[in-house]
């Protein structure tokens, strides 16, 4: 609840407290003008100094022209109202909380979407027409970062062996597969605790472990279309950044 709203509530059940308080001290009280011309008002004539006793101007209780059975029966009629109109305000302070809090829940609501909708821009490295895109993968509490090349023409993500290893990504599935050329590997199925690429986390990803021979290379494997088709991106090869654009 925001600290004004509370601020507010306190404020008006503490007034409550001390109208039904006042209402419920009502009766007989004295006036007095001291030698400096202050004016007091006292409930007991014992509390007015004995040199001002002559000059007390008495307020009589407003009931004091009924009887004790009529003042009683005058006094619960107003309580019972008093006590009707306390509970209507403490349920109307309610509804108000209430409305206040389900206009902010609305509100952050509504902020969580536009920031979902919001385009996003975050950098990439670029080689010719190679993008090569900085990748956290996480498994097992260890994450690491890496580049992965932006392969739009890998249906699969694949990673490295080294890059598994420091993972202790669990082979689910082994086999062969065809890379471009017609070429066939040795190949690994395995799952990550997430990937993260620009603002977008993927939990439970499936990725392709190889292992990577020859010379070294920028990348430590390719990014491929089965994180990729979740996202709307353009390549800003001027400006080297990936700009994510929300789903339609």
């Amino acid at each position: 609840m925001p600290k004004n709203i509370r601020k507010a509530c306190i404020l008006f059940v503490f007034m409550l407290f001390m109208l039904n308080g006042a209402l419920d001290l009502q009766a007989e009280f004295y006036k007095y003008v001291d030698k400096d011309g202050h004016i007091f008002y006292v409930d007991d004539l014992s509390q007015v100094p004995n040199e001002y006793l002559k000059q007390v101007e008495v307020y009589p209780e407003k009931y004091d022209h009924l009887t004790e059975e009529q003042k009683k029966a005058q006094r619960e009629t107003e309580q019972k109202k008093r006590q009707a109109l306390e509970l209507e305000r403490q349920r109307q302070l309610e509804r108000d909380l209430q409305k206040a809090a389900e206009q902010e829940a609305a509100e952050r609501q509504r902020q969580a979407e536009l920031a979902q909708k919001r385009i996003h821009e975050s950098p990439v490295f670029i080689e010719g027409n190679r993008v090569f895109v900085p990748t956290k993968i996480a498994n097992n509490g260890v994450e690491v970062e890496t580049l992965l090349l932006l392969d739009t023409g890998a249906s699969q993500t694949v990673i490295h062996r080294d890059i598994a290893s420091q993972l202790n990504i669990i082979a689910l599935k082994k086999g062969l597969s065809q890379v471009a050329g017609g070429q066939q590997i040795y190949t690994e199925m395995g799952k990550v605790d997430y990937i993260i690429i620009g603002p977008h986390k993927i939990k439970g990803a499936h990725i392709l472990i190889i292992n990577h021979e020859g010379a070294s290379v920028t990348q430590n494997g390719l990014l491929g279309m089965n994180i990729l088709r979740n996202f709307n991106y353009n390549i800003d090869f001027d400006n080297q950044k990936i700009v994510w654009q929300p789903l339609q």
